[in-house]
């Protein structure tokens, strides 16, 4: 009764445990959700920052620092160079020059970045992002300290209305500057700036599109060459085995042996290997390497006239196949080339009499002593043929 009691009690202690892992894992769920949003939300600041700071370098602002100074960010070019802001108080138009060609890099190289990155990210999620350091570099010594009113304490709507008394104020001295010295060439800059990211936008559409169609083309060669391999392997793994028994049977053993071809690797058949194994009769299976002389013969024999009957070829040449097969061997080898010689001609070089009686002809090489040369002398066995 102790016994059921304590068992119960630990049953009950379970319960309580898997309850208390379950609710773990629901706050564990519940903070990584919390962490997947606060980390977009950093992601989505990350990239209004950088924004606003590409766009204060376009619109030439510059943005105090503590103790002095002003931002001067050097941006990397599309080939490699750097170019930096530079503080000329003496020539305001050489200095506003510079602005518009940094600004205008910055653009060019950071479109380019995006071009190459696959996914159109800048990789603003990540610490270690170029984009992200360099805009911390440069945003961590910014002086608030010219803003007279103080955000934090605001509300939605107070802030609203005091972004929209900044944003017009900008607008009026864009114009204002705009009026003092107008860049005469923004516009025919803007144009080529415009076909140039037209031409590029061209051409990745066309590699895209060459990309596609050769893709296309190479899947649809991929399969035809499956489809050509399968036909030719199914019909040699179907044929293989009636062969192998032909050339191993006997009264003895009527049924013969067995063998079989397999795949490594189905999927795409050339990436792996063809497994050949062979079962003479009243043997267990082993591997290939284990099989005698003879068998290995018999096997490769057969394997070579399964090919043959899919993909015939005008005759065959055998030299010496019969040197590790002992009579019985020899004599089923020349039955079954006999049975077949109406498919293909079969010429065999051989030093066994059993060969002989079952040829059709006879070509015998010797040596002409007299003369001191090879003679050649031939018999058409057809004509005893009864």
């Amino acid at each position: 009764g102790k016994l059921k009691q304590d068992a119960q009690d630990s049953q009950i202690e379970a319960v309580e445990v898997e309850k208390v892992k379950e609710e773990i894992a629901a706050e564990k769920s519940a903070q990584v959700k919390k962490m997947t949003a606060e980390e977009n939300k950093i992601e989505k600041l990350r990239a209004s920052r950088h924004d606003l700071l590409r766009q204060a370098h376009v619109d030439q602002v510059e943005l105090p620092l503590i103790g002095g100074g002003v931002t001067g960010r050097k941006r990397q070019r599309a080939n490699g160079e750097e170019d930096e802001d530079e503080d000329d108080d003496n020539d305001r138009s050489k200095k506003a020059k510079l602005h518009s060609d940094i600004g205008s890099d910055v653009q060019k190289g950071e479109s380019q970045s995006a071009s190459q990155d696959p996914s159109g990210s800048l990789g603003f999620s990540q610490d270690d992002s170029k984009y992200v350091k360099r805009d911390d570099a440069e945003t961590a010594n910014l002086d608030f300290s010219m803003l007279t009113e103080n955000l934090n304490n605001l509300s939605e709507k107070e802030k609203e209305t005091i972004k929209k008394k900044y944003e017009q104020t900008l607008h009026d001295l864009i114009e204002e500057l705009a009026k003092m010295q107008p860049n005469m060439k923004a516009q025919e800059r803007y144009e080529d700036v415009s076909k140039l990211l037209k031409s590029t936008e061209d051409k990745l559409n066309d590699a895209r599109n060459q990309s596609r169609v050769v893709e296309q083309g190479f899947d649809q060669i991929k399969q035809q060459r499956l489809e050509r391999f399968m036909k030719m392997f199914e019909h040699v793994e179907l044929t293989i085995d009636r062969i192998y028994k032909d050339l191993t049977k006997s009264k003895k053993h009527a049924l013969g042996g067995n063998a079989y071809l397999t795949l490594s690797n189905t999927e795409e058949p050339w990436l792996g290997g063809i497994k050949f194994n062979a079962m003479p009769p009243t043997k267990r299976f082993r591997d290939m390497d284990q099989l005698s002389g003879g068998e290995k013969t018999v096997a490769a024999l057969a394997l070579l006239f399964a090919i043959h009957s899919f993909h015939p070829a005008p005759f065959f040449v055998m030299d010496e196949v019969d040197a590790a097969l002992d009579n019985v061997n020899v004599f089923k080898v020349s039955s079954y080339i006999k049975q077949n010689s109406n498919n293909f001609q079969c010429l065999v070089i051989s030093l066994k009499d059993a060969f002989y009686d079952k040829a059709d002809a006879l070509v015998g090489i010797y040596r002409e002593k007299e003369m001191n040369c090879s003679r050649v002398a031939t018999m058409d066995l057809t004509k005893y043929e009864t």
